[in-house]
């Protein structure tokens, strides 16, 4: 358990119609109050968008995939988030 949880949400998209998908990271534990320093440099908030994990791109993964990889990752994982 590495403390979040995934959510996969479609937006409309300006291009031709279409939808656009974007994968949140959310924290499972949520703190009352602003972020702290440390919540910004090192720590995961909430709408904090999920790029790449461990270097292949969500957007090419299925949802069954995303959650295997966060399965099989031992303990660590290499997320590239957007903020």
């Amino acid at each position: 358990d590495f403390g979040f949880s995934i959510r996969r949400v479609q937006f409309p998209s300006s291009r031709r119609g279409g939808l656009r998908t974007v994968v949140f990271a959310e924290p499972s534990d949520v703190r009352a109050g602003p972020p702290r320093p440390d919540d910004l440099k090192n720590g995961l908030l909430p709408g904090d968008q999920l790029i790449k994990v461990d270097g292949r791109s969500v957007d090419a993964m299925s949802r069954e995939e995303l959650q295997n990889a966060v399965r099989n990752a031992g303990n660590q994982i290499g997320a590239h988030l957007q903020r």
